[in-house]
């Protein structure tokens, strides 16, 4: 992982031990996910990740498939951002590793492993952001059958998010897993009113995005109420807040997406919609230059 400075050589039964105890810890954060059952869940190894990562593929293909392997990983995509970088290598990791071994990685396969990989980062993820990096796009997700979700394309998105933009405040003090288990008890009721208000903004913005033209008071207002409900959540520090409200002052929008944070001064990705005026507010943040909506999964062979 050289963007990190991280270079390890592991023998396969360490690897694949790391994986077992990594199934082991997760076991158990299941079973009482608080704050202490998910730091021993994520550990302190920097590479904790890809050890899982190739440790359940490994484990995935059986002893038929031991030969030694390099695997580099490298990506631009900002670590703590809320922008998917763990899902990203949950997904790229195993579908490598079998595309090697196999010539074919089919895509129930590689997202059954990420989901599992992913588990060891976040503790319970809900699953859309692996699932939106192997099919790409815009999509909307609804439950499913047992925990699965059922993927919804939405087309013609491309004049509401290029109306967006993206700044990063910085890695946020806790990671996502972190964040989601302090106000997971906060929205365990199906019925508590902050959740109704979150998914009648989703559902709005859902619509807003498959009109035939840019409502921008609208699109302003909708992320508006969406990032009152984070704040209310608890999930979005001062500084990013006072710097919203500045936004706002300008007439434009702005919401946390993907991070959060708990404490500190960053939350991780900012998603913009603000007229020129704001530009000044935003000069201490780093813009992030990413095409939103991209393809999906992509094997290249050398």
């Amino acid at each position: 992982m050289p963007d990190l400075g991280i270079h390890r050589c592991y023998s396969r039964q360490s690897v694949l031990d790391y994986a077992l105890q990594a199934r082991q810890a997760w076991q158990a954060y299941r079973c009482r996910p608080d704050a202490h059952t998910f730091r021993a869940l994520r550990g302190q190894a920097g590479d904790h990740l890809v050890k899982c990562a190739v440790g359940e593929t490994l484990l995935h293909l059986g002893h038929g498939f031991n030969q030694g392997m390099k695997i580099g990983v490298r990506s631009q995509i900002p670590i703590g951002a809320g922008m998917g970088s763990s899902a990203a290598l949950a997904v790229s990791i195993p579908a490598a590793i079998i595309s090697h071994f196999t010539r074919q990685a089919e895509v129930a396969q590689v997202q059954h492993l990420a989901r599992q990989i992913e588990q060891r980062q976040h503790g319970l993820p809900s699953g859309v952001d692996h699932r939106t990096i192997v099919h790409g796009g815009v999509a909307s997700f609804m439950p499913a059958a047992g925990d699965d979700l059922q993927l919804c394309p939405l087309r013609d998105a491309g004049a509401v998010l290029n109306e967006l933009r993206l700044y990063n405040t910085g890695t946020a003090n806790e990671s996502t897993g972190a964040v989601v288990t302090a106000v997971s008890k906060t929205l365990q009721d199906e019925h508590n009113p902050l959740l109704q208000s979150m998914r009648q903004t989703t559902l709005a913005f859902m619509a807003l995005l498959q009109a035939p033209r840019v409502d921008r008071a609208r699109l302003c207002a909708l992320i508006r109420d969406y990032q009152r409900a984070l704040e209310a959540l608890g999930v979005v520090p001062g500084p990013v807040q006072a710097l919203i409200r500045e936004i706002e002052k300008t007439g434009g929008a702005a919401k946390i997406s993907g991070a959060g944070a708990l404490s500190g001064s960053s939350a991780g990705l900012l998603l913009v919609l603000a007229p020129l005026t704001a530009a000044p507010l935003l000069k201490g943040l780093s813009a992030i230059e990413a095409p939103l909506a991209v393809e999906g999964l992509c094997v290249q062979r050398p």
